[in-house]
């Protein structure tokens, strides 16, 4: 627990350290049996308070979510902004529901179309133009990532070694 407690004290400055803001904490734990949950969820709720006392829980629509990964004997954990907001970060859930396109079902008029001269399907050069769901899908990822580096996650990895 100190180990994770020092690699929080580094990070959580840059974070919470400004103006009060919210922020929940998300522990998944694999494989490891030894680390109580909600220990961690305290210490590091603990921490962000101690930084800055205005700060405040919300676990539906924070601006900071702090992750905790606990897999074996490694614990990462990561802070992240507006992870509810786009879905966890899945970029088929933020982009929406994408149309379905529809084939044709009526059949080529002269016979000709969709075939070439030996009969086989005519494959149609790539134009190189982005479909509507890729064009959706690229605008909530640059919606994620904030255009700039500065919104980018910082995550701190702890070997833990007695366990």
């Amino acid at each position: 627990m100190d180990q994770i407690e020092g690699v929080c004290r580094r990070i959580f400055p840059k974070y919470f350290g400004g103006s009060f803001t919210s922020f929940q904490i998300l522990y998944k734990s694999r494989y490891n049996g030894n680390i109580d949950r909600t220990a961690v969820i305290k210490l590091l709720a603990d921490l962000v308070c101690e930084i800055n006392p205005l700060n405040v829980v919300d676990l539906t629509n924070p601006k900071y979510s702090v992750i905790v990964e606990v897999v074996k004997n490694i614990v990462c954990i990561g802070v992240v902004t507006d992870f509810t907001k786009f879905k966890k970060y899945n970029l088929h859930e933020a982009a929406g529901e994408v149309p379905v396109i529809e084939k044709s079902e009526k059949p080529p008029t002269d016979g000709s179309e969709g075939v070439d001269a030996d009969g086989k399907p005519k494959l149609e050069p790539d134009s190189g133009e982005t479909t509507n769901a890729d064009a959706k899908a690229e605008t909530k990822l640059s919606e994620v990532n904030g255009g700039s580096s500065s919104n980018k996650a910082e995550v701190g990895i702890v070997g833990l070694n007695e366990i």
